[in-house]
């Protein structure tokens, strides 16, 4: 949990990955080397960044490594950053 400007918290996840499904430009589906499973939805304000340059979320793919963070609230984990470091 991290404390928000009005001092209340909100709760961030973190996660590094593999693409496993996109879902038609509105979010994907990410696993994680110890077969974790997430499901994120691109929020207002996505930021997709590959080597340091900001890149259209359209781009992010199935097979596409990477690392995502965004806010968690209950069953929905929204994508506020996505950091594509190289592409295969």
């Amino acid at each position: 949990m991290v404390q928000t400007r009005d001092g209340g918290t909100r709760t961030v996840a973190v996660q590094r990955g593999v693409v496993t499904a996109v879902d038609g430009g509105g979010g994907m589906t990410v696993k994680s080397a110890d077969g974790f499973t997430l499901n994120w939805t691109f929020g207002d304000g996505l930021r997709v960044v590959e080597r340091g340059r900001t890149i259209p979320s359209s781009d992010v793919e199935v097979g596409t490594e990477l690392g995502v963070a965004g806010a968690k609230a209950g069953d929905s984990t929204t994508a506020r950053l996505i950091v594509v470091p190289v592409r295969k």
